[in-house]
């Protein structure tokens, strides 16, 4: 079980770019009242990813390979569709790349960016230091952690 574990969370892995994307897509129409674009949009992609689990992993016969290739498909599906919507709306990158003006955002979010970063590299060294402990310890780190989700959010 294990081979097939870790080949199913290394191809998984592929889709998180497309998740961080469509977190931030979702912010972003939410800034302007729109909620109902990124429900459609990962509406469209989990009836994408209901086609594409039986095709790939029934008639493709990929197994898990499979199953992880039509959520990472799926992913980015509802990450595209949802920059497109966002693009008929507002210009996503200027003409010049000079005009981004990447100081005044690391002036105005730096904090933000410094205490996003601290957090993420505190929960990868809980969590490294629980997986070492075995599966007791690791399973109370993940119920920890879950609780924390809900709490913080």
């Amino acid at each position: 079980m294990r081979v097939q574990a870790e080949k199913f969370l290394s191809l998984r892995a592929l889709g998180a770019p497309a998740v961080v994307l469509s977190l931030a897509l979702q912010g972003v129409l939410r800034g302007f009242k729109d909620t109902k674009t990124p429900v459609f949009c990962l509406g469209v992609a989990n009836l994408a990813a209901v086609f594409l689990f039986p095709l790939f992993i029934n008639y493709f016969q990929m197994g898990v390979t499979g199953a992880a290739t039509a959520t990472v498909v799926s992913q980015y599906i509802g990450s595209f569709l949802m920059i497109w919507f966002l693009s008929k709306r507002v210009i996503l990158l200027p003409p010049k790349f000079g005009d981004l003006k990447f100081g005044v955002y690391l002036k105005s979010g730096g904090f933000l960016i410094g205490r996003t970063v601290a957090v993420l590299i505190t929960m990868t060294i809980g969590t490294s230091m629980a997986a070492r402990q075995g599966p007791l310890a690791m399973a109370a780190h993940q119920i920890c952690m879950q609780v924390w989700l809900v709490v913080s959010l």
